[in-house]
């Protein structure tokens, strides 16, 4: 078989020669021809180049020295047409090592010393063959790297946008929030979120996805979902974690999962309840004081664990109204200074407590934003940094104001429920009860107020009567979170016991009247007077207290086991009779 037919037909080039000896010129041609490559020929440089820019031959063959233009010149002037492609320029000649050296120098690929034979020939182009292939290999993968990371970058791009309108679509911008989302170098999905529910509470959501780009932004479109309708209804952080994880766990990857902090700040009974799956601590702290709580990671993150596998424990403390929460991601931590220490968890501690203990009263965002700025210098962040405060104020009661869109007459409403201890065992009432009130004629504008004086009752009955826990528990900030373990306990085994709720409505003499009647099957309790809210220094009571300051009465029938709110506020103003 000879060497033109088993060249294959990718391997056959078109090869230019430039050579000013005829002689020499159709010797290389006869050879290169043997091997099966097409020839075309040129007298001098000029011509070389000339033809170059004509047929864009795959290989040049080049005499040094020619006239008009000799193949140095023609070397640089064809290596510049041949722009991003890479065409092998081989000198032929008979001169010294300096010589081959300029060669190089002017961009050539390689030399075949005269004379020579036709196997070193064959031998160096096909090399120079090689070595084509291989450039053209790298120039294919490169501009599909470059149109993979342009997808990519705008997949960030989108993503960063979806992450921006999730966090202000919501109640980030309370008056006692601040937070921050300092974006990495790579797209790393770091979410915020913040909503109030109809009781007056705050919920808030830090997290941190696995995952970058649109598979982050994807992952929390359900979560913002979730998060703002289940608050938006009043249901509490534990229903709202575990549907969070039941819908990750359908649609995330293997391998994907959401670190995250669920918080629930009751401003009203002055506490902070978290729920934190896999990030780092979060701290409370106290002017003059310093670190006063820590928040640890005490579950999974969200989407790795079953359903039945979940842990649901909470931890909930009692906060004073100067107290500030910070949670952050883990980027914070993990962020590097130009030497590569890393931030750690100890710098940050050690900053937030010399704030607190000075009474430094600034953003503590600003604050670790700051540090963390000094401390990268010109460094990258290598995740994005997401920073979250609370501040521990007590809320006002909400104002009980004029309906401006009530109708000028309601007829009377009534409604009722009754839960039963199998469902109080699972399912938190609250938010089966919020679509009562939102049916109530005149609701609006007025519902906050009706939802927390019904929230409280609710509460009282299902956890001094149905479960028989103690407030006496509330004594002492430590035990806040004995009283809630312990709820959650009873909570779980419940086997008999119910809870009903009777909501009557009507409008007379340009008001509107709601009675809200909550009995139990407890043992019901001797009433005591009870401390007014604002001398209230303890942690029981409250909630009752706070049902006294909104409702026009309160009172309880049947030794504590029933008790009767009666909630009144102004009707619209009716518009006045054309003269």
């Amino acid at each position: 078989m000879s060497a033109a037919t088993a060249l294959g037909t990718a391997d056959r080039l078109r090869v230019l020669v430039a050579d000013d000896d005829r002689a020499t010129r159709l010797l290389l041609r006869a050879m290169l021809q043997r091997e099966g490559h097409a020839v075309l020929l040129a007298g001098d440089g000029e011509e070389a180049v000339q033809r170059f820019v004509e047929e864009q031959p795959d290989l040049v063959l080049l005499d040094f020295e020619m006239p008009r233009t000799d193949g140095l010149a023609a070397c640089r002037r064809i290596k510049a047409a041949a722009g991003d492609r890479f065409v092998p320029v081989i000198f032929v000649t008979s001169a010294g090592e300096e010589r081959i050296a300029h060669g190089f120098e002017e961009g050539g690929d390689g030399f075949l010393t005269k004379p020579f034979t036709s196997r070193t020939l064959a031998a160096t182009v096909a090399a120079m063959r090689r070595a084509q292939q291989l450039h053209d290999t790298v120039r294919r993968q490169a501009a599909r790297l470059a149109a993979h990371q342009e997808r990519q970058a705008e997949e960030h791009r989108l993503a960063a946008r979806l992450f921006e309108r999730l966090v202000r679509q919501g109640d980030v911008h309370a008056r006692n929030l601040r937070w921050s989302l300092v974006p990495a170098s790579d797209f790393g999905g770091d979410l915020l979120l913040a909503a109030a529910t109809p009781s007056g509470r705050q919920h808030l959501l830090i997290g941190d996805f696995t995952g970058h780009g649109l598979s982050a932004a994807l992952g929390a479109l359900p979560v913002s979902e979730i998060f703002y309708a289940r608050s938006a209804a009043g249901y509490d952080l534990l229903a709202i974690a575990r549907e969070l994880n039941a819908r990750l766990r359908r649609l995330l990857p293997e391998g994907m999962f959401l670190a995250a902090a669920l918080v629930e700040f009751d401003p009203h009974e002055g506490l902070l309840t978290v729920w934190n799956a896999g990030l780092p601590d979060g701290i409370v702290l106290r002017p003059g004081v310093g670190i006063v709580h820590r928040f640890g990671p005490r579950h999974l993150p969200i989407g790795v664990l079953p359903d039945a596998a979940l842990s649901l424990a909470t931890e909930t403390v009692a906060v004073h109204p100067d107290d500030r929460a910070f949670f952050h991601t883990d980027g914070l931590v993990e962020a590097e200074s130009p030497d590569g220490l890393r931030f750690g968890q100890a710098r940050l501690e050690a900053q937030l407590a010399r704030a607190a203990w000075d009474g430094d009263d600034r953003s503590l965002v600003d604050l670790m934003a700051e540090s963390l700025a000094r401390f990268s210098g010109d460094v990258a962040n290598h995740d994005d940094v997401a920073l979250l405060e609370l501040t521990c104020r007590p809320a006002p009661a909400p104002a009980l104001r004029p309906s401006a869109d009530a109708p000028r007459t309601s007829a009377p409403g009534r409604a009722v429920v009754e839960l039963e201890a199998a469902a109080l065992r699972h399912v938190d009432p609250l938010p089966l009860l919020a679509p009562l009130l939102a049916a109530l004629p005149g609701i609006d504008g007025n519902r906050a107020a009706a939802q927390l004086v019904l929230t409280e009752l609710v509460a009282n009955a299902l956890q001094h009567g149905v479960l028989g826990v103690s407030s006496a528990l509330k004594a002492t900030p430590e035990g806040v979170d004995r009283f809630h373990h312990e709820l959650a306990r009873a909570r779980a085994d419940v086997a008999a016991g119910w809870v009903r709720v009777e909501l009557e409505h009507h409008e007379r003499d340009g008001h509107h009247h709601l009675v809200i009647q909550v009995s139990d099957s407890g043992e019901g309790f001797e009433e005591t007077v009870l401390v007014p809210i604002e001398e209230n220094r303890g942690y029981a009571g409250r909630g009752l207290e706070l049902v006294r300051a909104l409702a026009d009465r309160l009172h309880f029938e049947q030794g504590g086991r029933v008790a009767i709110a009666a909630v009144t506020w102004p009707s619209a103003a009716r518009p006045r009779e054309a003269a």
